[in-house]
């Protein structure tokens, strides 16, 4: 594997604009420079063939309240809501520094909003960013602004993280457990979902329970993505694909991100990351088996869980391509998963709206 565009990659799923929105003063500049911080920044991105990714903007809770079991993977309840004026201020302060980023990072990073963008990038030397809510608690349960934030830049929702808003439930970070718990969409999640969908905006049901992914499924009536996620066959979290939702996303057209969170890798739950690299491919593998490998890419959940020692940047990437050409996949197989599959489904989906 020489040829370099063999490397360049569309990573479905990362967090560091949360990361930037945190360190304050200096974080852009560190990020477009090169600060060392987290998982991800330009220069390592660049170094590592990422060429592309979902921009996620995550809304933690408000610093005054206390503590929920987030990330208790016993916790049997979901995380509380956050309020839709906390998560629009929030919001409006994440994709804010997206747009600084792109003005001060001279054309090394831009934003991807029509069909062709990612794949620009990705045959080019800069990196095409997609503003993704994880959480759709920033839109309006009326969706009175949902074409607002398209207008700014919005190519792709989340409907739900590890809890309850207007449109959805999600599945508590809980090990082991089926994603089948509590109900479906609202009838204001359904129509955010058609709106998606009339808009050319990406549907993302990582995180989300199970009845709700059969309703997105239903109403989306297009390519479903699961940005970042692992096989439930091989480590059975409750936010993990089952074959029959790989089969789904395969039906429709879509794509399933396998992520690079360590309690979602292991069988046993854990954040060892003995093997991390084999286990990696052995997700990426099950995906191919069930859903095609057609329909399969990576989310990596840079900047937003524990990365394997193994992979532990963007600039490290490269590693996983190595690791499966090592397992015997072919040049072009290895393409499709880091690049080709997310750009056909951006392109099909974006020149729909």
């Amino acid at each position: 594997m020489t040829d370099q565009a063999a490397f360049s990659i569309f990573d479905g799923h990362n967090d560091a604009l949360l990361r930037v929105w945190r360190a304050g003063p200096g974080g852009e500049s560190a990020f477009v420079e090169g600060g060392g911080e987290g998982h991800l920044d330009l220069p390592r991105a660049l170094a590592g063939g990422m060429r592309g990714g979902l921009f996620g903007v995550f809304v933690p809770r408000p610093p005054a309240e206390p503590a929920p079991p987030d990330m208790d993977r016993a916790a049997k309840e979901l995380s509380p809501p956050v309020s839709h004026d906390w998560a629009a201020q929030v919001a409006e302060e994440q994709a804010a520094i997206l747009e600084r980023l792109e003005r001060i990072s001279g054309g090394r990073l831009r934003k991807a909003l029509a069909p062709g963008d990612a794949r620009a990038a990705l045959d080019g030397d800069h990196l095409a960013c997609v503003l993704h809510f994880e959480g759709a608690e920033p839109i309006a349960e009326d969706l009175s602004n949902l074409e607002a934030w398209h207008e700014r830049g919005l190519r792709s929702i989340g409907l739900v993280w590890a809890r309850r808003n207007a449109f959805a439930e999600g599945v508590p970070l809980r090990f082991p457990a089926s994603p089948d718990i509590g109900p479906g969409l609202t009838s204001a999640g359904k129509e955010l979902v058609r709106q998606c969908r009339r808009l050319g905006m990406l549907v993302d049901v990582s995180h989300l329970n199970y009845r709700g992914f059969l309703e997105v499924a239903k109403e989306y009536a297009g390519p479903v993505v699961a940005t970042h996620s692992c096989a439930h066959a091989i480590c059975p979290a409750a936010r993990n694909l089952t074959d029959e939702q790989l089969r789904v996303i395969r039906d429709t057209g879509g794509i399933a991100g396998v992520s690079l969170n360590l309690p979602d890798l292991n069988p046993d739950g854990s954040e060892s990351t003995v093997g991390a690299l084999g286990l990696i491919a052995r997700h990426l593998e099950h995906f191919a088996a069930v859903a095609g490998v057609g329909h399969v890419g990576i989310g990596s959940d840079f900047d937003g869980c524990p990365m394997p020692e193994q992979v532990p940047d963007a600039a490290a990437l490269p590693r996983i391509a190595e690791a499966l050409g090592e397992r015997g996949w072919k040049e072009h197989d290895i393409r499709r998963v880091f690049r080709d599959n997310w750009v056909r489904v951006l392109d099909q989906t974006l020149s729909e709206g």
